[in-house]
């Protein structure tokens, strides 16, 4: 289970790093392969802490009320992404994935 539980980690913190990147690339007006990591990036989020929770829930070490958080958010910046495919203004989205992006790292790492 702790190899599980570590490739999740990577692989959810890689989805984080990827989600910024895109949300920043596009907002530089950068090339619609930013719009793509983004988007998947953001879906795989939700995959890979839906993973994490079920875990943290086997363990017996999970705090529900956070991980209702996390999910909230990340459902959102998912939402998003997908919105920002079909418009042309993207900033105000992109803005918005951003911050909750870093949102959701700062509930991760300070909510204990």
């Amino acid at each position: 289970m702790d190899a599980l539980h570590l490739t999740l980690v990577i692989i959810h913190s890689l989805g984080a790093i990827a989600i910024l990147v895109g949300a920043i690339g596009v907002l530089a007006g950068g090339a619609s392969g930013f719009q793509y990591t983004l988007l998947w990036s953001a879906r795989l989020q939700v995959l890979t802490g839906l993973g994490l929770a079920a875990l943290a829930f086997v363990d017996d070490e999970a705090n529900v009320l956070k991980l209702v958080v996390k999910l909230l958010i990340a459902l959102v910046v998912a939402g998003l992404s997908e919105m920002s495919v079909r418009r042309d203004n993207k900033k105000p989205l992109m803005a918005g994935v951003t911050a909750l992006t870093i949102a959701n790292i700062a509930v991760a790492v300070a909510w204990h």
